[in-house]
């Protein structure tokens, strides 16, 4: 858009830009990513063409969230000055203004301090993503559930399966997109660096309709606590 010549105002109500790479936040509401979770691409790969204030070193490798973060942060920094990105502004209503054949959209937000204000824009684009908000699907009997059902955007490796912890777990995870092929992937890659009397403790099954995305894992998994075991 300002290539383009217009004057775009962006409204964020996280404190930092970037959206799902942003820095997580007490009490916001929706997805947030662990800042530890690697990405499936190099930084280089997730880069715009005009932005790279890095040496060769990101050339290759997968990135970590938080340092997705960091770069989007610093692309607004150098390109989104003079109040085209506000942060912390969370929009609470919008509605057309003045004639059909011609209208503008009014615009409420609450701005970071709590501060409720209106403008008029002369155009309008809702941009929220769609995976800011946790789908799971209505299954009648997950409320019977009597163990512990979670989001893929909760999930955490050491939560789910400590290395200390002996106690039988049988694991499913739904679903054969992206985080649904590298959970499971996961969680296998942790059970055979186990020693292998403590293997055949735990089960994990992986259900999905359709195999969308085929994913090997190739990066080495070292088991800090056995580094004799299989990587």
């Amino acid at each position: 858009m300002l290539e383009a010549g217009l004057a775009p105002t962006v409204f964020e109500r996280r404190k930092n830009p970037g959206g799902l790479w942003a820095p997580p936040e007490k009490d916001l509401d929706g997805n947030q990513l662990n800042p530890g979770m690697k990405t499936n691409s190099s930084l280089l790969c997730n880069s715009f063409s005009d932005w790279f204030p890095y040496g060769e070193d990101k050339f290759m490798g997968h990135s970590e969230a938080w340092a997705v973060g960091e770069y989007l942060k610093g692309f607004a920094e150098r390109y989104l000055s003079g109040g085209v990105l506000r942060l912390g502004c969370r929009v609470v209503s919008v509605a057309p203004e003045g004639p059909e054949d011609a209208c503008s959209w009014r615009v409420g937000f609450r701005d970071a301090e709590g501060g409720e204000h209106e403008e008029i824009f002369d155009f309008l684009v809702i941009a929220s993503g769609t995976q800011s908000e946790a789908y799971i699907p209505h299954i009648e009997d997950l409320k019977k559930f009597p163990g512990k059902a979670i989001h893929s955007s909760k999930y955490a490796a050491e939560e789910i399966f400590p290395v200390d912890d002996d106690k039988p777990r049988r694991i499913l995870v739904i679903g054969g997109l992206l985080s649904g092929s590298e959970i499971p992937a996961e969680l296998a890659l942790r059970v055979s660096s186990l020693p292998e009397g403590r293997r055949d403790k735990f089960e994990i099954l992986h259900l999905f309709s359709q195999p969308f995305w085929i994913l090997p894992k190739i990066l080495p998994f070292m088991n800090e606590k056995d580094p004799q075991a299989p990587r």
